[in-house]
């Protein structure tokens, strides 16, 4: 197979090689990956090499073989491409105006709680917060993917998050409003059970229907 963009960000065997390569403070390289992970050295280098054209690696030191290190700023930068695309998607223009309005009215929400520029501290703090996370989350977590880490495990994580002593941030929770945005944008397993649910109720309807035309 032929990894592509999508591919890496799906797939569990590009995790892996992410993992191998955090296990070492100077990074690995591909026979050592392609060893430890008991797969085709081919497939590995194919791996890495989008992995380092997506800024996610960079390259280490050379002794016999090139060395690959992680760039926990790839994660940090991604995460905003990633999150545009699943809410704004394939959407129509007047769709995605409508959306953003909504983002930005939550936004000056914040700001006057907080007397901050959401947009400031996301690029800030966000930022630093988002490096912290992928590297723990690459530490504790064995099987996942790149996208599932940064947008699913992510906004389920900042959801369930209970306020502690020191309260959340107002961009930590700005960001859980985009969350349940996202979540009302897709076909989540919540919105099909509510549209089967309407149907039902509608179903006594459709048979009386059905019974007066066979009569």
């Amino acid at each position: 197979m032929r990894y592509t963009r999508e591919n890496i960000l799906n797939s569990e065997r590009a995790y892996q090689v992410l993992i191998e390569i955090s296990k070492k403070d100077e990074g690995s390289y591909s026979t050592e990956i392609a060893e430890d992970l008991d797969i085709d050295r081919t497939m590995v280098s194919e791996i890495i090499s989008n992995l380092v054209e997506m800024n996610i690696l960079s390259k280490g030191k050379r002794t016999k073989a090139q060395y690959y290190e992680i760039r926990f700023e790839g994660f940090a930068e991604l995460f905003g491409d990633l999150l545009e695309d699943e809410i704004y998607g394939d959407k129509e223009d007047q769709e995605r105006e409508s959306i953003e309005d909504l983002l930005k009215q939550k936004a000056e929400m914040y700001e006057e709680i907080e007397d901050y520029d959401i947009a400031e501290a996301l690029d800030r703090d966000l930022f630093a917060f988002l490096m912290i996370y992928a590297d723990d989350y690459l530490t504790r977590v064995k099987d996942s993917t790149i996208k599932k880490m940064l947008i699913d495990d992510f906004f389920l994580g900042i959801e369930s998050m209970e306020k502690d002593a020191e309260g959340i941030p107002a961009w930590l929770e700005f960001l859980k409003e985009i969350g349940r945005e996202r979540l009302s944008l897709m076909e989540n397993p919540a919105s099909i059970v509510h549209q089967a649910l309407i149907e039902y109720r509608e179903l006594p309807d459709k048979i009386e229907d059905l019974n007066d035309s066979e009569e």
